[in-house]
């Protein structure tokens, strides 16, 4: 391993050891004022994030009601959709005058969707689709780039049931919260679900939500 020279100070000759100590002292009172100042510094900013956290803390709880509009594939099987949910995180949910210090936060929900069968004609006859009902729970991560929202992605198991049968799979979601009351939110949400043998099934809408 090439180690690289270091190069020291000389040792002060007699003729200028008194220049060499006033040269010191002046770096050694540098370097205080330096600490000094950077200590208050930090102590500050120290005082101002924990002092922010009371001020932004909001609600945790967030339930939301949701419309559904099939995409791709899924809308050739089913017309509409509405869903409920619930989700957690803390403190980041609701209107709040101050943009939490941390930019991302955990986030946790569960919910369920029903989606309608859609009417189709097939060969003169004509044919409906069976309901399709979905159970989702998943994990996230949550941010609030603005003071009145916030936007989280979420991902998870999932469980469909269509015609009497019950499937196992993934699911994921983008949501958006826009806070136009202290309590009451909108956004828009686009949902992903993935079954073994099966087209992802995508949907977009848009969701309403209230926190407490």
């Amino acid at each position: 391993m090439k180690v690289k020279n270091r190069h020291f100070l000389p040792f002060p000759a007699a003729g200028s050891l008194i220049q060499a100590k006033s040269g010191n002292f002046e770096h050694m009172r540098a370097c205080f004022l330096f600490l000094l100042l950077g200590n208050v510094f930090y102590g500050r900013l120290q005082a101002q994030v924990a002092g922010a956290d009371p001020v932004l803390s909001g609600s945790s709880h967030l339930v939301s009601l949701s419309a559904h509009v099939p995409i791709g594939v899924f809308s050739q099987s089913h017309v509409a959709g509405a869903g409920l949910s619930y989700s957690w995180s803390a403190h980041r949910y609701g209107s709040s005058k101050i943009i939490p210090s941390k930019p991302a936060g955990l986030t946790f929900t569960g919910g369920a969707a029903y989606y309608f069968g859609k009417k189709v004609t097939t060969a003169g006859h004509d044919f409906r689709y069976s309901s399709y009902t979905y159970l989702h729970a998943g994990a996230g991560v949550i941010v609030n780039p603005w003071e009145d929202g916030s936007i989280s992605v979420t991902a998870g198991p999932g469980v469909g049931i269509y015609g009497g049968k019950t499937s196992v799979g993934a699911a994921a979601g983008l949501c958006g919260n826009y806070f136009i009351r202290p309590r009451m939110a909108i956004g828009p949400e686009i949902t992903y679900k993935k079954h073994a043998r099966t087209d992802a099934l995508w949907t977009g809408g848009i969701r309403v939500s209230c926190v407490f």
